[in-house]
């Protein structure tokens, strides 16, 4: 098997780059420290940022779930948690014990089940935008003697 000849050899590539390229050995190590000091502070606030939401350690998880969804959007607080938005199976087994459906649930529905139930996504934006609009005319003549 022959080898192909490449068009430069490694000690001319050097020499070319070493021209080019013109960094003393202290601004390389000192641009090495630069980029792994970075690197290093970011896992640090990673870390901290996402070990800030998991409560305190003496809280079981439990606790620290309830803590959580009182301090919730959905209690009137300011920000959403995650847990606003997670519904954990042994919560939805819960909240539908009682449940009695209505009929029998259906893979595929027929056109004329659809029809029955069917709002046109335009005639709800219309109404919407109509809503808007009145209470922000009303908002403005509200001041007017």
């Amino acid at each position: 098997m022959k080898i192909p000849k490449l068009p430069f050899s490694f000690p001319q590539l050097r020499e070319r780059l070493s021209e080019t390229f013109s960094f003393s050995r202290r601004e390389i190590i000192i641009t090495a420290a630069v980029i792994v000091s970075a690197a290093v502070a970011a896992v640090i606030i990673i870390a901290v940022v996402s070990s800030a939401g998991r409560g305190t350690s003496g809280e079981s998880d439990e606790t620290a779930e309830l803590y959580s969804f009182e301090d919730s959007a959905v209690s009137g607080g300011d920000l959403p948690f995650l847990s606003d938005f997670i519904i954990y199976e042994d919560k939805l087994q819960e909240s539908f014990t009682g449940v009695i459906l209505s009929r029998e649930p259906v893979k595929q529905w027929t056109d004329e089940q659809v029809e029955e139930y069917w709002i046109e996504p335009e005639s709800i934006a219309a109404e919407h935008l109509e809503q808007e609009t009145e209470k922000i005319i009303r908002d403005i003549f509200a001041d007017v003697p």
